[in-house]
């Protein structure tokens, strides 16, 4: 056990840690990654399913018949700050000296097309009048032009780069300027509308909670009002228990001038705790950033609906299934193909009838996602592999972090992913029976990540608990479903603001 002062183990309690658990995140750090292994890549008619226009009526349809009877809420992590979207610009900040060689001159010798792709489009971003309305203000106009693009770009950072992502700017309707919280309100009346009312969950930042809730406020009135609809909002933080140390490279705690250990935030997987506390039949889950224009709303909650319905129907076979086994009704070889051909289960065969049937009423009774994919065009990101431990094989979304690169079969396989993980997920957390899963019971713990970072200007090792739609999900059952590239309109970065998703004539 490592020497702990009183105010170390005041400082674990307060995060309602315990020292062992301390000792168990050292022992991780001690231990490194732990890659996962990549049996192949998933592909149509390998783990991802096409569905025909017909099979998609039914799905929708039969979502739509359902859902004023489910407790439903779209769960969107809005942790994250708007820092990494601009990030070229931050770089251009502090690498840029303008006593020393012209814009045009940097942009040469630096051959940066992310700066060239923003100066560009620099009238056609949601915030364009807004800032050119401020510059004004100061006495700052269009000539010199160079003068006034460098006064823009500052302009941008100040106002929008140290703020939650959500309420950066993200369309401009003539004049009415829409941020991506906003939108996400204006989207969800598309699809988790259940009884006239709309339920939204967003995991959010403490230090900015009264900003984001007092901005949300007459939004939600509007809406309200508008579509006849209750909204309700629901905000939570990641929890201070999910937080891990940072450690040297030598796995000894760091400690800050006080003495105090230093804690990270635990990454996006920490979030698992937060969707376990919702009480929801369905549960959408989505980034904050991907949204769309409004004329695009109605397309692509068509496939939130189609996901959901997919949902619902396996759910349906599979509470049907355990009640079968539980009154001795179940016919082995019809249950064999529907695990294996709709549950891609192939490593259940028990030659024993009980315990097969016992195997697969566990297999059964697990939460279930239906993740929609989309054909990869080069986004970063995750994507759906078949995933080998235990010898089984399981379907899992894999990020580029969790694969030893070293490893060239490893790494070809993942290279040969042909479809990308949106983050389009349809949740059902419950049981046969009604009752809430524990999701942590169905989770991976080895699959954490251990990443250098910096931190005052020192390099430091920080732990991430498994991603939550990757090892935090691990045990789930998981279906993959193809839909089209248009349900993806993420902005990672500003420049993503200016793609046809997001512009609007």
């Amino acid at each position: 056990m490592l020497p702990f002062t009183k105010n170390n183990l005041n400082q674990i309690k307060q995060k309602e840690l315990t020292p062992e658990d301390v000792e168990n995140q050292l022992n991780i750090f001690k231990k490194g990654n732990q890659f996962v292994f990549l049996e192949s890549a998933a592909s149509i008619k390998n783990g991802i399913l096409v569905l025909n226009e017909e099979e998609q009526l039914q799905l929708q349809q039969k979502y739509v018949a359902a859902v004023d009877d489910l407790k439903v809420v779209n769960f969107v992590p809005a942790s994250g700050m708007a820092t990494r979207m601009f990030k070229f610009l931050y770089f251009f900040k502090t690498t840029y000296n303008p006593s020393k060689q012209s814009l045009n001159a940097y942009l040469n010798n630096n051959k940066s097309h992310k700066l060239r792709e923003f100066i560009a489009g620099m009238d056609k971003f949601p915030f364009s009048k807004q800032v050119d309305a401020e510059l004004a203000k100061k006495g700052i106009q269009r000539t010199p032009i160079n003068q006034y693009r460098i006064a823009f770009i500052n302009l941008v950072l100040k106002l929008y780069g140290e703020i939650p992502k959500g309420l950066v700017p993200f369309h401009n309707y003539r004049g009415e300027v829409v941020t991506a919280f906003e939108e996400q309100l204006y989207e969800s009346l598309h699809y988790a509308k259940s009884r006239q009312s709309v339920r939204l969950h967003f995991t959010i930042p403490p230090e900015n909670s009264l900003i984001i809730k007092e901005f949300l406020q007459p939004i939600v009135y509007k809406i309200s009002k508008q579509h006849n609809v209750a909204v309700k909002i629901e905000y939570s933080h990641q929890h201070p228990k999910t937080d891990t140390l940072a450690v040297n490279h030598n796995n000894k705690p760091i400690r800050d001038h006080l003495g105090q250990l230093v804690f990270r935030n635990g990454g996006h997987g920490s979030l698992l705790h937060n969707l376990n506390e919702l009480d929801a039949d369905i549960v959408f889950i989505k980034n904050i950033d991907n949204v769309s224009k409004r004329d695009w709303h109605e397309k692509r909650a068509l496939y939130k609906k189609i996901l959901a319905g997919k949902l619902l129907a396996v759910q349906e076979k599979c509470f049907q299934w355990i009640r079968k086994i539980d009154d001795g009704s179940a016919n082995r070889k019809e249950l064999e193909i529907f695990i294996k051909e709709e549950l891609n289960l192939s490593y259940l065969v028990e030659s024993n009838d009980q315990l097969f049937f016992e195997a697969c009423k566990k297999a059964l009774h697990r939460p279930i996602r239906v993740c929609g994919m989309v054909k990869n065009e080069g986004e970063p990101g995750g994507g759906p592999f078949w995933v080998r431990k235990n010898n089984k094989n399981s379907l899992q979304i894999v990020e580029s972090a969790q694969v030893d690169m070293n490893n060239n079969k490893q790494k070809t396989i993942f290279k040969s992913g042909s479809h990308f993980n949106p983050v389009d997920l349809v949740c059902g957390l419950k049981d046969y029976k009604g009752q809430k899963f524990d999701l942590t019971q169905f989770s991976d713990p080895s699959a954490y990540l251990i990443f250098n970072k910096s931190m005052r200007g020192a390099s430091v090792k920080a732990l991430e608990h498994p991603g939550l739609w990757n090892g935090s999900m691990s045990l789930w059952t998981t279906l993959f479903v193809e839909v089209p590239i248009f349900t993806f309109t993420p902005v990672k970065s500003s420049n993503e603001l200016l793609r046809p998703g997001h512009q609007v004539y």
